[in-house]
């Protein structure tokens, strides 16, 4: 009798096969076996342990553009280098050792501060918003780039209070300005970058078939992103020598920025993330409550009747369908619909509204809450009682709105709300509010009567019955459909919270207290 022992990774790859008689156990040959130890030096440098069953399906793709970009960036950043050096007078024999190490701690501490304001700014935006940040951090860097290709240039040139306010005059103040812009451009980069690439590490690491351990998968992307630098480093100094002319010069940069600017593009676009940002979830919901009668829903004249006729036709139960991860990522935008509402008539995904999730209780009112009647709060309180969440309309006077108040003329055609939480408010919380939002935003328009607070309160009940019918069984599908939705990604910053405490008075002056 023999025994067959075979030994593999998590991956599956086998490693080893062992043979055990009756007298001995002996190890198998395996074929080249040379060649495949040299595989697994390699691999084990540059991909994480377990690969690729500890990694996302989009891994490798987004790693081979990433490849290509740093690659690009090493060597454009090489040249511009070059041209730093020239601006601080290498090989001039009235160069100034002073003066250049000054200018370098005054562009380091325009870099220091840069990093401290876009921390402070961009901090809790980096993980729902990796995708774009990571983007937004190579523009930067390319930026940064540019303006130190252009600093040697930007000395025969001076500053004028007179037209045409650059004069060809020896002067280092535009100088300055460009090299201290280029540090805070590299420490926005610095900032952006960090914070979405480490996002996307776990995002990497835990969308595999079995966990992935993110510190390794850190470690091996910085091995990658080395050996690429320093492959650039090599190509640029075969490269520069042979660059004598300014036109030379700028041709190579550019080509170089175009693609790297390309491969960042396309490597973010592959990526396939499972976490819920406010886009994915307004996309998620448009497509699940598209349905035959969209169009008939939209011929409507009037709010109250577009809820109304939604609320009898969703009593049908319309198949709703979800989309999977892949599928919004093909549809989803890198810039501008970070607080977008999608129109769920519309099968363009065309924007109906915006609105900001974690806002003040002040900002409900469009002036003082002292002036006018403002008993519509309570009726308001009353439709999301049971909700985490409540939803108003924006109705202060600014060109973001279009409910007039009195005689101002609003520019915008499309509504903003402000999205209230309370106290408890959970992630699934934020799903349900957004999608409830699209729904108001969806059915509003620029042609219905604006009457009055307690009429838009009345209007927000008519569509919350809609809503409340179509999001029944939401979450669960979107679970099945493999979709994160416990994670906090739909609110960004520090949101405010609100307590609701009603107070009854009885009729012998006793308090009755209610938590709604």
């Amino acid at each position: 009798m023999s025994i067959i022992i075979r030994e593999s990774d998590d991956s599956g790859r086998n490693h080893a096969t062992y043979i055990q008689t009756t007298e001995t156990i002996r190890q198998q040959q395996e074929t080249s076996r040379l060649s495949s130890n040299w595989v697994e030096f390699f691999r084990g440098i540059f991909l994480p342990a377990g690969y690729p069953a500890t990694v996302s399906p989009d891994y490798l793709q987004c790693q081979i553009y990433y490849g290509v970009q740093a690659f690009c960036s090493s060597l454009a950043g090489l040249i511009a280098s070059r041209a730093v050096l020239e601006g601080h007078g290498i090989g001039k024999a009235d160069a100034s050792a002073t003066d250049a190490m000054l200018l370098t701690l005054l562009q380091d501490a325009f870099s220091r501060l840069t990093t401290i304001l876009g921390a402070y700014y961009l901090g809790t935006s980096l993980y729902p918003e990796a995708k774009t940040y990571r983007l937004v951090a190579d523009i930067a860097n390319d930026v940064a780039i540019v303006l130190d290709l252009l600093s040697p240039q930007l000395s025969t040139y001076s500053l004028s209070l007179h037209y045409p306010f650059i004069t060809s005059q020896s002067s280092s103040a535009l100088r300055t300005a460009a090299l201290c812009s280029s540090g805070g451009f590299r420490a926005l980069c610095g900032v952006a970058a960090g914070g979405s690439r480490a996002a996307l590490t776990l995002h990497f690491a835990q969308d595999g078939s079995i966990p992935g351990d993110v510190g390794d998968l850190s470690a091996k992307d910085a091995s990658k992103e080395t050996v690429l630098a320093l492959i650039g480093m090599l190509v640029g100094s075969l490269i520069i020598p042979h660059l004598h002319t300014a036109q030379a010069t700028y041709t190579v940069v550019c080509i170089l920025l175009i693609g790297h600017l390309l491969a960042n593009y396309i490597a973010v676009r592959v990526v396939i993330m499972k976490a819920l940002n406010r886009q994915r979830a307004a996309i998620l919901w448009t497509a699940y409550r598209e349905t035959t009668e969209g169009n008939f829903i939209s011929k409507c004249s009037t709010f109250i009747w577009k809820a109304l006729i939604a609320t009898i036709l969703d009593e049908k139960g319309p198949c709703r369908r979800v989309l999977m991860p892949k599928e919004v990522a093909k549809r989803e935008y890198l810039f501008g619909r970070e607080n977008a509402l999608l129109n769920i008539h519309s099968h363009t995904d065309e924007i109906a509204g915006y609105a900001t999730i974690g806002s003040s209780f002040s900002d409900l009112f469009p002036s003082s809450p002292l002036r006018g009647d403002a008993t519509w709060t309570s009726k308001l309180l009353d439709v999301f009682a049971d909700e985490k969440f409540i939803v108003w309309f924006d109705l202060r006077p600014s060109i973001f709105s279009i409910f007039p108040l009195s005689l101002v003329v609003r520019a915008s055609p499309k509504p903003r709300f402000h999205i209230l939480l309370k106290e408890g408010h959970t992630s699934t919380d934020h799903l349900k509010a957004w999608a409830f939002t699209c729904d108001l935003a969806s059915f509003s328009g620029i042609g219905y009567p604006w009457e009055s607070p307690v009429g838009l309160v009345k209007e927000i009940e008519y569509v919350k019955v809609a809503f409340d019918e179509a999001y029944e069984g939401f979450v669960d599908d979107v679970k099945r459909a493999g979709w994160n939705v416990d994670v906090q990604g739909l609110v960004s910053g520090s949101p405010r919270v609100i307590s609701v405490e009603k107070i009854e008075h009885g009729a012998k002056g006793y308090e009755d207290k209610k938590t709604i």
